[in-house]
């Protein structure tokens, strides 16, 4: 690991805002070839809600240990007395631990109980990509026939806006906890059978998501949410523009779902009221 040298940082990439760096990893790749760098070595984001298998799947190219949030994160941030100097020990991953850990301290020592923290290998992209579309590819035949119980499974996850969240259309967040979605839909879509590729997905996430810090007031978060619009007019336009559609089946079950949906979906008919 190179020491930190602020002034490789271009002018262009100072200047443009994350969301373009997310949906475009040009503008990393031409910083990073500018200055005759391979990878950065770990990216820290100390920003809210960018804990999400879209930006860790527009940014596997240009970096190799992500440390982020999948929640909102406390004003007091990373606890960075502690974790800067960790950067000369030379292995990334490592750094990436400790900073969780320390932040999962700081977080303790504030009192804030919804923080979550994580550190991702993005070295296992492709290798946790596999065991994730093979997962989901044993659910999708089940879209037609439980599409009640896969939404239901995607409304009640760990979520990361309040319940409410889809009365506020393409803007709302929908961003859920990754594990725990596709655990309730273990639980709930019935008829499946996919013991096998979900303690595949298992062993491959613990590689892939190697530290996890979550407060008390978030026990079901495991470190990697996605994007998850329970219904078909909540989809950002500019969804299925992100890398995630080409390297993962997540945003193709999505798409089903929704189509099965505008299919069955229909106002409900009171009959009476009591």
């Amino acid at each position: 690991m190179q020491p930190f040298q602020p002034g490789y940082i271009p002018q262009q990439v100072r200047q443009q805002g994350l969301g373009e760096v997310l949906r475009d990893e040009m503008a990393l790749a031409g910083a990073l070839k500018s200055v005759g760098v391979a990878k950065i070595d770990l990216l820290s984001l100390d920003l809210c809600l960018m804990g999400q298998i879209e930006a860790t799947t527009e940014l596997k190219d240009v970096v190799e240990v992500i440390v982020f949030s999948e929640a909102v994160v406390p004003g007091h941030g990373q606890d960075y007395g502690k974790s800067i100097p960790l950067f000369a020990s030379g292995n990334p991953r490592e750094v990436g631990k400790s900073m969780v850990q320390s932040f999962g301290a700081a977080c303790i020592d504030a009192g804030s109980r919804q923080a979550t923290m994580s550190a991702c290998d993005l070295t296992q992209m492709n290798a946790f990509a596999e065991a994730l579309n093979r997962l989901l590819a044993q659910y999708q035949p089940a879209v037609a026939n439980q599409w009640p119980s896969i939404s239901r499974s995607m409304f009640f996850s760990e979520s990361y806006q309040p319940r409410t969240d889809y009365r506020r259309g393409v803007n709302a967040l929908a961003s859920v906890d990754l594990m725990d979605m596709l655990r309730r839909m273990r639980k709930n879509v019935t008829g499946v059978s996919a013991d096998a590729e979900f303690n595949a997905f298992e062993a491959q996430f613990a590689k892939y998501v190697f530290e996890s810090y979550g407060g008390p007031g978030r026990r079901l978060s495991h470190g990697l949410a996605v994007y998850a619009p329970v219904r078909p007019d909540l989809v950002k336009p500019d969804y299925n523009k992100l890398r995630v559609g080409s390297t993962c089946e997540w945003p193709k079950l999505l798409s089903e779902l929704h189509g099965v949906q505008q299919k069955r979906l229909a106002p409900p008919k009171v009959t009476g009221v009591r």
